[in-house]
């Protein structure tokens, strides 16, 4: 048995390439339904060895005496305290973005991120800074899209330095 900590994207494809692999996938996960998408949900779903845990947080990993993992401790919202058998834990969480070291020179959404005007990569409150990828506001958190956000990031600065 294994534990996915987490509800979004990353922690479904996660409990979808191991549940082939293993005799149980429990995820875990704090929120009443999951954050993925409807498609990502139908896929977990699709398998009989993964269960939902929805209302659940992870407090510890367990250890036996040679280190190896045997479970976590969770604390559901009703404040009831559980252990959940597992050989391997996988912390699943969908990463959140690194915009603190310009809070002091922009504003920053309550998601974390910055928020940019129509180019999507100038940020407002700042001439000379820029967004792209997962700090901008509204990014879907996907390369492919960072990739995108990068090169409309280069444009702009080439127009700001020329100007």
């Amino acid at each position: 048995p294994v534990v996915v900590v987490g509800d979004g994207l990353i922690a479904m494809a996660e409990a979808v390439s191991l549940a082939p692999l293993v005799e149980t996938v429990a995820i875990v996960f704090g929120a009443g339904t999951p954050s993925a998408g409807r498609a990502w949900v139908d896929a977990v779903n699709a398998f009989d060895n993964i269960r939902w845990l929805a209302g659940q947080a992870v407090t510890a990993v367990r250890v036996d005496g040679h280190g190896r993992v045997i479970g976590v401790d969770a604390l559901s919202t009703s404040g009831e305290s559980r252990t959940i058998e597992a050989a391997a834990v996988f912390g699943a969480l969908d990463p959140l973005p690194n915009s603190e070291p310009f809070a002091s020179v922009t504003r920053i959404g309550p998601d974390g991120r910055i928020p940019v005007d129509s180019t999507s990569a100038v940020v407002d409150a700042a001439p000379g800074l820029f967004a792209a990828g997962d700090v901008r506001h509204g990014a879907p958190q996907r390369a492919i899209t960072a990739a995108g956000d990068g090169a409309g990031a280069a444009i702009a600065i080439a127009s700001f330095l020329r100007y």
